[in-house]
């Protein structure tokens, strides 16, 4: 049903820019770009950044695309560019209403985003209209199906929110010892998937969901929540699947609540922004798994960090690194072919086998345009300055968008939600190693 409305709503919008501007959904200038004497373009590359605008993440993560361009005097690969920063506020619909805009009116040869999980299933979805007009980099937008049946022009930097989850899962069961387990999210799509993907680790190592506990996005009451919580009495520890600015209200409330219970969490539970805060002593110990962490200590790493801090006075946090690798793999393919993202085949192609040390370890993709990485699992610690950061415990490396699973049996299970993965399939599942 999301798919089919995020379909009709795509046409609406196409069918509305069109008729206000005579064109087709993402018609080009029929004269095409204008060239130098060797063939290379000297126009300016249209760049989109569709980013939720009016919270921290999304704000740190526009700030990390500028620093990229300012570091490399506002070009890629030689030529100018002209980048469109739209708010996408969060709101598939509004991330639809966007990408529509910055194609068509702005004529964006290149979109980097969206941020959030639901827009950037709604992207996706619309990305097939604009396979002859633009390329997408999708820049923290961890839905699990959004590489599945990729469009040949949609490529994603970050992990899947599963794919940061199975190995938390699986440490949870093996090395920590716990063999019941509570789940408490927020119902979207994103944080379906890192429930999911942390069930998929640990009930298929032999663990038990005694229940799965679920609140709406954007809550800043949890007491109705830690009732329910409260309520179970014989669990080992919590899995939390809540975002960073959630995840402030839950904790705080959690702690003063006098809850014991340890909590976990995926990847932007502890993001920077929760543990710089005021109650920065309440996340104290908590455990969480992600494909990036506070203290890598790479030099792309330490060089990362240092000319994000000089240029925005704050660390980075996974989505800004995330933006900033959507431009580097940008940079890399478009070297590849000269500068000539209108080749966008050849372009395409290069994306596809961009391999690097990026700030957050070795990049590379699989075959449906996701990122394969290295998933940290991190507690919450204070390092030699006495400041809080997420310290690495433990690394898996290679770790795919289908953890061990069969590629084909884990793209045919139903897209996550409250009751998805049911246990029955999980311990059903078809491995490939």
């Amino acid at each position: 049903m999301k798919r089919l409305f995020a379909f009709v709503l795509a046409l609406v919008m196409a069918v509305s820019f069109a008729a206000c501007s005579d064109q087709s959904p993402g018609a080009q200038n029929p004269e095409g770009p204008t060239s130098s004497g060797d063939g290379a373009s000297t126009e300016p590359i249209n760049i989109g950044v569709l980013c939720t605008l009016d919270g921290a993440t999304g704000l740190g993560a526009k700030a990390a695309v500028e620093l990229y361009f300012e570091q490399n005097a506002q070009k890629l690969a030689g030529r100018p560019v002209k980048v469109y920063f739209e708010n996408t506020t969060s709101d598939p619909n509004i991330a639809i209403e966007k990408l529509v805009k910055c194609v068509d009116e702005y004529g964006c040869q290149l979109i980097i985003g969206p941020l959030s999980g639901s827009e950037g299933t709604a992207v996706k979805e619309y990305a097939e209209f604009y396979l002859d007009d633009t390329t997408i980099i999708v820049g923290s937008s961890g839905s699990t199906q959004i590489t599945f049946d990729t469009p040949e022009n949609l490529f994603r930097v970050c992990a899947t929110g599963a794919q940061s989850g199975f190995s938390l899962g699986h440490y949870a069961y093996e090395e920590l010892g716990y063999r019941k387990i509570l789940t408490v999210a927020s119902d979207y799509d994103f944080t379906f998937s890192q429930v999911a993907g942390f069930l998929y680790g640990f009930v298929a190592a032999g663990g038990e969901v005694v229940d799965r506990i679920w609140f709406t996005k954007g809550t800043t009451d949890y007491s109705s929540t830690l009732a329910a919580i409260s309520q179970y009495k014989d669990v080992d520890a919590i899995f939390c699947g809540i975002g960073a600015s959630d995840s402030m209200y839950f904790v705080r409330q959690y702690v003063e609540y006098g809850m014991k219970i340890p909590l976990m969490g995926g990847s932007n539970f502890t993001d920077v922004s929760c543990i710089t805060s005021d109650i920065a002593d309440y996340y104290d110990g908590i455990l969480t798994s992600s494909y990036y962490a506070d203290d890598l200590g790479t030099e792309e790493y330490e060089s990362f960090v240092k000319a994000y801090a000089d240029y925005y006075g704050q660390d980075p946090s996974s989505f800004a690194c995330d933006f900033y690798m959507a431009c580097e793999i940008a940079a890399k393919a478009l070297e590849e072919v000269d500068g000539n993202i209108e080749d966008r085949e050849a372009f395409r192609a290069a994306l596809a086998n961009v391999n690097y040390q990026s700030p957050r370890g070795e990049f590379k993709l699989d075959e449906d345009h996701q990122a394969i990485c290295t998933i940290f699992i991190t507690e919450v610690t204070k390092n030699e300055a006495g400041v809080y950061r997420n310290k690495v415990i433990r690394e898996y490396k290679d770790v795919s968008q289908y953890g061990d699973f069969d590629p084909d049996w884990y793209a045919a299970q139903p897209d996550p939600d409250r009751t998805n993965p049911t246990v029955e399939s999980i311990k059903n599942a078809e491995y490939t190693k």
